[in-house]
């Protein structure tokens, strides 16, 4: 999970540029925030009402997967071609 805040800027400033760096930045942690906010009470409260986290984990498994889909069908937009550096 560390890889996530630290690849995740590095990816959006490579794959959108630092114009919008931070709007997207903003967008994209909204959804990382929540989980781990409520993630854990969560588990807490399906664990006692349940007496096992395999609930938990079947959850944790579809979310995976819906994020592993939206991943797949994102597009990557075109780079700007920069004219090289004329050496005179």
């Amino acid at each position: 999970m560390g890889g996530v805040g630290t690849l995740t800027p590095l990816l959006i400033a490579d794959l959108f540029g630092l114009r919008q760096f931070g709007s997207i930045i903003g967008l994209t942690r909204l959804p990382i925030i929540i989980p781990v906010i409520v993630g854990p009470i969560m588990a807490g409260l399906i664990f006692d009402a349940m007496g096992s986290y395999n609930l938990v984990f079947l959850i944790t498994i579809g979310l995976l997967i819906a994020s592993l889909e939206a991943f797949l069908l994102t597009k990557v937009p075109p780079k700007a071609v920069l004219p090289l550096p004329s050496h005179k």
